[in-house]
């Protein structure tokens, strides 16, 4: 009877042990995937590099468990077919602005298009990028008002930026003058902007857009309401794609 309940005690200890483990393991996904989630958190720039840097090497499987982030995959099938339809070839010169771990890269290349540089100021986002072998170029950079990137005048064919106007993010001030500095004229400058901040006055996207085309600086060329997360409350983004007519 004793060597029972001995046996018994050594088996309850071995299951606590695993469900010890189980729920510990449970916690820190929780942990890291709540991490991930806290992407629009932030109010400066170090802050959000930090951020991207911690949580670079779960990221890809996180935005896509929790969220179902399928934004990339549709911006870069759209990219890829204005560019065709314009004639561009797949051999183009794409910059991939706030490129991070590579996921829209990932949807150009499937489409045929592998002449892209790497964008972001996260290095560590970039560590991961490299490892998918995605990017020509990598450049650890960022945009922000006034300040032009190491990049000369019209050196690209197009720019391709998913998840970067967006909450917590860049403002149209900071970034859309200087992408379309860096893409040359009848070059195409294709992005997402969230739903939740397309009309929001602090971001400016609206307003600049139209100080863009009535300075003729680019045309619309595209507008539409893409699928951007296939759970949560952040269903839809904005994708534009605009012609660049001068610089």
């Amino acid at each position: 009877m004793s060597s029972f309940v001995c046996v018994k005690t050594r088996k309850n200890k071995v299951v606590t042990q695993v469900e010890t483990t189980t729920a510990t393991m449970s916690d820190a996904k929780k942990t890291i995937e709540d991490n991930v989630l806290k992407c629009n958190d932030f109010d400066n720039l170090k802050e959000l590099v930090s951020y991207y840097d911690e949580t670079a090497i779960h990221y890809d499987k996180y935005v896509k468990d929790a969220r179902g982030y399928i934004g990339p995959e549709v911006a870069a099938s759209i990219t890829a077919k204005f560019l065709k339809s314009q004639g561009f070839s797949e051999d183009c010169r794409i910059l991939d602005v706030g490129s991070g771990t590579g996921l829209q890269a990932e949807g150009l290349v499937k489409h045929g298009f592998t002449n892209i540089d790497a964008l972001d100021p996260s290095e560590k986002s970039n560590e991961v990028a490299r490892k998918k072998n995605l990017y020509k170029n990598y450049i650890t950079d960022y945009l922000e008002p006034g300040r032009k990137l190491n990049i000369s005048d019209g050196d690209y064919d197009a720019v391709a930026c998913v998840g970067v106007f967006t909450k917590g993010h860049v403002t149209a001030e900071a970034a859309m003058d200087e992408m379309v500095r860096v893409v040359r004229a009848e070059g195409l400058v294709c992005f997402t902007i969230r739903e939740d901040v397309m009309f929001d006055t602090e971001y400016g996207y609206e307003a600049k857009m139209a100080e863009l085309c009535e300075k003729k600086y680019w045309e619309l060329v595209s507008h539409s309401l893409e699928p951007y997360h296939l759970a949560g409350n952040l269903e839809k983004c904005h994708m534009f794609v605009y012609k660049v007519c001068k610089h």
